[in-house]
């Protein structure tokens, strides 16, 4: 399994002050310990009431605003909310807030077994997210265990400032952690929490004898007429009957076509020269998959498709033969079959991920054009990752059938495409991601990024450096950590030219901590000259926001680490601002007043 960690920066809501960057990982954290389980508290509330009502109901309304204010006032205080989460607890700082081992409605459950292990709210946070979130958590509850798991819901919204730990094949595992306190900077970690091993018990199965219901002889006599009340009250009604009786007939079609491909299998294998007769084939076999398409028999279609693959592969044939059989594929890697694949499964859910595996696996290449399309059409993000794997798979040293659908309208088949492209390990990928690296849609973007920083390329350095300077504050503080690891020194000059820029300084806290990292991660020389000049620097107007830099300034000389960035933490230490003087001071390891 690969491990998922997505992190995410987050945005200023509010004052101008300085929001106090060091309290959420000071020793004394009762009080916001106690804010911790006070918010979850909320957020159970908000979650059954969430299930119980409409939206527009004032119950509803009411606890979401008492949840929006717990959390704007938790994450104001401590820019931060960081659960982990274990199998039927939620911990924060390692010290259990909550537990329910009722494996329906507890909220650590319903987040562990589709393998959460952290989750972190972000100062930031906007009432849509929380809305959204809250979804995501009825749609968990009410989704069956084959369909749409928490992660794959959590990467569809694709949230702004909630960010998760999860342990899941599909959640990308090269995003990087952007700091959101100057703690973080200071100790230069990643967001790297200890995860809980899940285990794949099999759950146990009711013996025959527990679930037989027995009564006792003696009792019967006590029924008396009810007998005759409960026949009635259990006899199926006329509707009941008429869809039993459907569904037995179905099964009976399906049998029946089945039975009759397994005989047109053994008359194709015996015909003669004359082409007509095949052709008169490959319509009765079209005719069969569809139907076998239309009723969601994607097992027998994927069997039929087998024994003739087999035949092709292990049996010495006549042209004749071999055309027909080809064609039948053809005929069943068409768009028009694929679209009726598409319909199907978008009605009809996809309960079972293998029965459709074998009959996609099967296709021809000819398939992957209508199969790019379908990616667009189907609701089940595990549906669309099967065929995602599949197109992969079948695409396989021909990513140039893919480059069409970088370009395609629906943001969620170019992002898809885009994780086909970087999973195939294609030494042309990089050219082809390139070409999405400045999508009209954010999202696209973000997922190009995440796909490039797959590759330690030098290639990619020049996407990375266009990249600081994109619309999203979220790729560029991604950019700047992937750049600064794979570039180093050549890596400073844009960074510094960025930094000292005009607009950085009203950039996001977040932002702005993700740069000096970058250059704290560097430790170059080069750089101490600007970091001295911004500490020095004093300014009468937005003072917050210039201490906000100088904080981040003090993060980098922290990291950077040598006799001359200590001096100029030294000097810091006597300057006039409060935050940059205690900032200093905890750099240097010395008691703050």
């Amino acid at each position: 399994m690969k491990s998922s960690n997505v992190s995410k920066p987050h945005a200023n809501h509010g004052s101008d002050e300085l929001q106090e960057p060091f309290s959420s990982t000071e020793p004394e954290t009762d009080e916001e310990l106690a804010s911790a389980a006070d918010l979850i508290r909320s957020l159970l509330k908000a979650i059954k009431a969430y299930k119980l009502y409409q939206a527009n109901n004032p119950m509803l309304t009411k606890q979401l605003d008492e949840l929006t204010t717990k959390f704007t006032a938790h994450l104001d205080r401590y820019q931060t909310l960081n659960l982990q989460v274990g199998e039927y607890k939620l911990f924060f700082d390692g010290k259990p807030i909550y537990e329910s081992p009722d494996m329906k409605e507890s909220l650590a459950f319903l987040l562990y077994k589709d393998g959460v292990r952290e989750i972190r709210f972000l100062r930031g946070l906007e009432d849509q997210e929380i809305s959204e979130f809250l979804d995501v958590i009825r749609k968990n509850e009410q989704a069956s265990r084959l369909e749409d798991d928490i992660v794959t819901l959590l990467w569809e919204k694709d949230f702004a400032h909630i960010s998760y730990f999860a342990t899941d094949e599909f959640t990308e595992s090269n995003a990087v952690h952007v700091p959101t306190s100057y703690d973080e900077i200071q100790a230069g970690l990643e967001f790297s929490p200890d995860s809980e091993r899940a285990t794949d018990a099999e759950p146990e199965e009711e013996s025959e004898e527990a679930a037989t219901l027995s009564v006792p002889a003696e009792m019967l006599p006590e029924l008396g007429d009810q007998r005759e009340t409960f026949t009635r009250h259990f006899q199926p009604t006329p509707e009941e009957v008429d869809l039993i009786n459907r569904q037995i007939n179905q099964e009976a079609d399906v049998h029946f076509v089945s039975t009759l491909v397994d005989n047109l299998t053994e008359i194709l294998l015996h015909l003669g020269e004359d082409l007509e007769p095949y052709e008169n084939m490959v319509t009765f076999f079209d005719r069969a998959l569809e139907f076998l398409l239309l009723k969601g028999e994607f097992r027998t279609a994927g069997r039929i498709l087998k024994t003739h693959r087999e035949i092709l592969d292990s049996m010495a044939l006549k042209d004749n033969q071999i055309f027909a059989i080809n064609r039948i594929f053809e005929c069943v890697g068409s768009p028009r079959m694929i679209e009726l694949a598409a319909q199907t499964l978008k009605h009809e859910g996809f309960l079972d991920l293998n029965t459709g595996r074998e009959f996609f696996d099967l296709l021809p290449k000819s398939a992957i054009e209508p199969l790019c399309n379908m990616l667009g059409q189907l609701e089940s993000p595990k549906a669309r990752k099967l065929i995602a794997e599949i197109i992969g798979r079948k695409v396989k040293g021909d990513l140039e059938m893919l480059t069409p659908f970088l370009k395609d309208k629906s943001w969620i088949v170019v992002c898809y495409v885009i994780n086909i492209i970087a999973n195939s390990r294609d030494r042309n990928a990089i050219k082809y991601l390139s070409q999405t690296c400045s999508h009209p849609d954010e999202r696209v973007r973000r997922t190009a990024l995440k796909a490039l920083s797959q590759y330690g390329s030098e290639e990619i350095k020049g996407l990375l450096i266009k990249m600081l300077n994109d619309d999203s504050a979220y790729i560029r503080s991604q950019a700047v950590i992937h750049l600064a690891r794979l570039a180093k020194h050549e890596a400073l000059r844009p960074i510094l030219s960025v930094i000292q820029s005009e607009p950085f300084l009203d950039r996001d806290f977040s932002e702005k901590a993700a740069f000096f990292r970058a250059v704290g991660q560097i430790r170059s020389k080069e750089s101490l000259p600007v970091l001295r000049k911004i500490l020095e620097k004093k300014s009468w107007f937005q003072r917050s926001k210039w201490d906000e830099l100088q904080v981040c300034a003090i993060g980098a000389l922290r990291m950077i680490g040598t006799e001359e960035s200590t001096k100029i933490l030294e000097m810091g230490k006597r300057s006039k601002s409060q935050a940059v003087k205690k900032a200093c001071l905890q750099a240097l390891n010395e008691p703050t007043a």
